[in-house]
C-alpha cells in the first residue's frame, strides 16, 4: 500500500524589511488664506512629522515677512513610512490706511478729518473710530468732524472684504484763544503823517477809517474807531 505525503512550504517575502503601503503619511490639510496681521500661523504637527519650507519651523510655526503665496510641506518619517504632503498658504496684505497728519486747531473750532484707506483684497468695508470718539460727529465714516478738547487722540481701524484690518491714529490739539489787544487809545493832531498801528498777537488785521494795512492816516478831526481782529489759523504739526 502506497502512502501519499503532502508537504506545505510557506514562503515569506521580505522587501528590505519594509512594509509596502500606498500614501502612508499624515495630511498637511487643506490650502488656506490668512491676513498678514493675523500671523504667525500655528500648524498642527502630528507625532513623527515635521514641516519644511520657507518661513516655517519644523514644529509648524509659519511667519513670513511679506504677503504672498507659499508652499509648505509636511514630511512623515516614523520608522514605518516615509512620505510628504504639500499645503499652499496665501498670505493677504494688510490694507493701507492714513488717518491724516496731527493738527493743532483753535479752541471751540471744529476740524474735518479726511482719512483714506485702500486694499488689494477688495473694498474697505469697515471704518471704525475709537479713543476720544465722543468728540466726533460719527464713528463709522472716513471723514467725521472733530471738536477736540485739549489733546485728543482718534484711533481708526479699517477692514477690507477679506477681513484683513489695519490701524492708524490722528492727534488733534485744541489751542486756547489768545488775548487780543489793539493797544491804548491815543490822541493825535490832524496831519498827513502816517502812524503805524501795532496789535497783539502779531498777524491780525486792522480796519476802520483812514486804515491801509497796518498804517493809519487821519481822515479828519473827530473820534475814529479802529478795529484789530486776530484770526486763529490751523496748522500742521512738525513731523517727529
Amino acid at each position: 500500500m502506497k502512502h501519499l505525503h503532502l508537504v506545505f512550504i510557506l514562503v515569506i517575502l521580505l522587501v528590505n524589511n519594509t512594509e509596502i503601503f500606498g500614501q502612508c503619511g499624515e495630511s498637511a490639510g487643506a490650502d488656506e488664506s490668512i491676513c498678514f496681521n493675523n500671523l504667525p500661523l500655528n500648524l498642527s504637527t502630528p507625532v513623527g512629522t515635521s514641516w519644511q519650507g520657507d518661513f516655517i519651523s519644523s514644529a509648524g510655526v509659519f511667519n513670513p515677512d511679506v504677503a504672498g503665496i507659499y508652499v509648505v510641506v509636511l514630511a512623515t518619517s516614523n520608522g514605518f513610512c516615509i512620505d510628504q504632503d504639500e499645503k499652499i498658504i496665501t498670505v493677504l496684505a494688510s490694507p493701507e490706511v492714513n488717518a491724516g497728519s496731527d493738527q493743532m486747531v483753535c479752541e471751540f473750532e471744529s476740524f474735518q478729518i479726511n482719512a483714506t484707506a485702500s486694499s488689494e483684497n477688495g473694498n474697505i468695508v469697515v471704518w471704525s473710530w475709537s479713543g476720544d470718539d465722543e468728540y466726533l460727529s460719527s464713528t463709522n465714516i472716513p471723514n467725521p468732524t472733530a471738536n477736540p478738547v485739549g489733546s485728543s487722540s482718534f484711533n481708526l481701524t479699517v477692514a477690507d472684504e477679506a477681513g484683513c484690518f489695519s490701524f492708524d491714529q490722528i492727534n488733534l490739539t485744541s489751542a486756547a484763544l489768545p488775548v487780543v489787544s489793539a493797544g491804548n487809545d491815543i490822541d493825535i493832531c490832524h496831519t498827513p503823517a502816517v502812524i503805524t498801528l501795532s496789535g497783539t498777537p502779531a498777524g491780525g488785521t486792522w480796519s476802520g477809517p483812514g486804515v491801509s494795512g497796518s498804517d493809519f492816516t487821519s481822515p479828519g478831526t473827530g473820534t475814529h474807531n479802529l478795529q484789530y481782529v486776530y484770526t486763529c489759523l490751523l496748522y500742521t504739526s512738525p513731523s517727529p
